[in-house]
């Protein structure tokens, strides 16, 4: 083999072996086309601090991005104007923030990846239908802890229960207690759910609960306003009832129990889904995820206002405890 020739198959094996590397580190679904910019639209239902820190590490995460980031404010009005603009920026994604504006952009946008954050109940809300997949171009991450995992925690920590109260709207919150109902039964547990229609029912509606075991908290806006849960706080206190409030506040506030989430947990779930959408996945083909790392929270004060002996072993448990 003369020299050209050499140099010739010399050439030709480094090319392959260009290729080849190449082929090995491509993604296997290809994400933004080589060299395009890679741009996402941030919707906030609202600023707040726990969204600010979020999007701070998800900017960390993805230092190539460029961000435009939308605050609602909590106007539902002001997500049309927001969506406007989006579209002309040709982004790779919408990121969304809270229930308002998930709801905006699942309403006003069926073609562009959308992850949403930090959504409470987005199947009771009408954002999602199957817990397991959205079905179109919409995938995230939810707040909500499962029923059962609810009930355990409230079970571990009072031993005694076996018939959960809970007050609730049934426009808001009708399909959670139905399956907390069904959830409950699977438990050898009794739910009793009191429907509440306005707001001002709630103290006459407790009477209703006189013979149950602990109540229970689902987040109804109705039935939890600011004066209404204090007067459940109270309520509870006063007559020796166990509650397990939805989250580490009431806890805090005076509730025997609550569950907290970790939030830089949620964070990184939902930086995965990001990054899984970025090389190429189909949001419908992504399951929604749910919080990974739940902590059970105590508050002994309120355990000795009612008479509630913890054991040792829950004590022990527990990630965070008020005294």
């Amino acid at each position: 083999m003369n020299e050209a020739n050499k140099q010739g198959t010399a050439m030709r094996m480094r090319i392959l072996g260009l290729v080849m590397l190449v082929i090995c580190f491509w993604p296997l679904s290809a994400g933004p086309a080589l060299g395009q910019p890679l741009q996402i639209a941030v919707l906030e239902s609202r600023s707040l601090p726990a969204y600010e820190t979020a999007l701070q590490q998800i900017k960390n995460e993805f230092p190539q991005a460029t961000f435009y980031v939308y605050d609602l404010a909590g106007q539902k009005d002001l997500g049309d104007k927001a969506l406007a603009e989006i579209k002309k920026k040709n982004v790779n994604l919408i990121l969304t923030f809270g229930t308002l504006a998930t709801g905006i952009a699942e309403d006003r946008e069926n073609k562009m990846p959308i992850v949403f954050t930090f959504v409470l109940n987005p199947a009771a809300s009408g954002l999602i239908a199957n817990p397991s997949s959205s079905g179109r171009n919409l995938t995230g991450v939810a707040l909500d802890i499962p029923i059962a995992e609810q009930f355990s925690y409230f079970q571990m920590t009072v031993p005694q229960l076996h018939t959960i109260g809970v007050l609730y709207n049934p426009q808001e919150s009708g399909a959670i207690i139905a399956e907390a109902k069904t959830v409950a039964q699977k438990m050898g547990l009794t739910l009793t759910a009191i429907p509440v229609a306005a707001a001002e029912d709630v103290p006459q509606k407790l009477s209703q609960l006189a013979d149950v075991d602990g109540l229970w908290m689902v987040a109804d806006s109705v039935v939890f306003t600011p004066s209404n849960t204090e007067y459940l706080l109270l309520y509870t206190l006063k007559s020796g009832l166990p509650f397990m409030g939805v989250s580490e506040q009431f806890a805090k506030a005076g509730a025997l129990c609550g569950l907290s989430l970790d939030y830089d947990a949620i964070t990184g779930q939902t930086i995965r889904q990001i990054a899984e959408i970025l090389r190429g996945a189909n949001p419908a083909d992504l399951p929604i995820e749910f919080p990974g790392k739940i902590t059970l929270v105590l508050n002994l004060k309120s355990a000795s206002i009612i008479g509630a002996k913890l054991s040792p072993e829950v004590i022990r448990k527990a990630g965070q405890i008020y005294q």
